[in-house]
């Protein structure tokens, strides 16, 4: 279940950053931007991604969308060579602000105060929470949309 939740909202976002046109034109309401998602704003589409979840490093290469991928956990398994950047819940926090990512995927059981600090210095943290129920899924596809 929690791998599903993560399929379909990385899936999202990663999709609709794809698809985006260059002039700003596009009518798709996943290509626009600004867009708001996990309770962060994107003003455009994220070039430069670390995700210290597993699950949604997983989804990234399924979806082929790993171009924008710089680093991932130590606990990732990777065909590509990646930087590694900590895990969620031990991140290296200098090495990310070294990165100057465009965006970083945790898990929700990272710690406030690492997020904090990684938003302190300009950093966008995505905070990806596992779905409870089926109920989940919608809202989180109406956020991400």
């Amino acid at each position: 279940m929690k791998r599903l939740f993560a399929i379909i909202l990385v899936a999202l976002m990663l999709c609709g950053c794809s698809a985006a046109k260059g002039d700003g034109a596009s009518s798709n309401p996943l290509t626009d931007y600004p867009a708001t998602a996990f309770d962060i704003t994107l003003k455009k589409c994220p070039q430069k991604v670390i995700s210290l979840s597993p699950d949604v490093t997983d989804i990234i290469f399924a979806l082929g969308s790993d171009a924008q991928l710089i680093g991932v956990s130590k606990d990732c398994v990777t065909e590509k060579e990646l930087a590694r950047y900590g895990t969620s819940a031990m991140p290296d926090i200098e090495a990310i602000k070294g990165a100057k990512p465009d965006l970083v995927f945790v898990a929700d059981y990272a710690y406030a105060d690492d997020i904090r600090v990684l938003e302190d210095a300009k950093i966008k943290v995505a905070k990806v929470k596992s779905a409870k129920e089926y109920v989940g899924l919608g809202n989180i596809y109406n956020d991400v949309a």
